[in-house]
């Protein structure tokens, strides 16, 4: 088409200064102008998401785990992108909230990487938000203040919450911390 041209978006590109080596062609998300700018303008309401890749997996997986995982209030419309990347738009807001705090997301045991939609049109995928359990905690040590010192040596912190209660007529305390992690870092199995 005359006059049309397209922007690519690169998931890996992190700081747009200084200046990098272009991304290899198989890293690269190419948008026309008129889907650009639809999802630009409903910004709020728009998802990019990376799969990131141990287990092959169709596509179409994406759309039927997730859709019934996410139990939607609304329609939404997932469109595939390259390399395992997707775009999904959602039409409520309340559901991109619920489908953000309720992570972090599978596809066939595939991790899933969501970020907001923004305008640099630049997407990092590296972080996501997991629950953390912090169980064996002595009881006289077991205050949400701990649990704020604990979240802050794995990730950057989100929230902090005391469960107390019985599971199978045994008491149980621990701390359950929401924190968004850096997924190129290993995991650390013990604080």
């Amino acid at each position: 088409m005359s006059g049309e041209h397209s922007r690519s978006l690169s998931p890996f590109h992190r700081d747009p200064s200084p200046p990098s080596p272009e991304p290899p062609d198989d890293l690269v998300l190419t948008l026309d102008d008129e889907t650009e700018d639809l999802l630009d303008s409903q910004a709020e309401l728009v998802l990019v998401g990376r799969v990131l890749e141990s287990k092959s997996y169709r596509q179409q997986a994406v759309t039927d785990a997730l859709v019934f995982a996410w139990n939607l209030i609304r329609e939404i419309q997932i469109t595939p992108m390259a390399h395992h990347q997707f775009i999904f738009q959602f039409n409520h807001l309340l559901d991109v909230q619920n489908v953000l705090d309720g992570g972090p997301w599978a596809v066939t045991a595939n991790l899933l990487i969501l970020e907001p939609w923004n305008t640099t049109d630049r997407w990092d995928f590296t972080h996501v938000d997991f629950w953390v359990h912090f169980k064996g905690i002595p009881p006289e040590l077991l205050h949400l203040e701990l649990g704020f010192q604990l979240r802050k040596k794995l990730g950057s912190p989100k929230s902090v919450m005391l469960i107390q209660g019985s599971r199978a007529s045994s008491p149980q305390a621990f701390l359950r911390c929401r924190i968004s992690m850096d997924i190129r870092k290993p995991l650390k199995d013990t604080l």
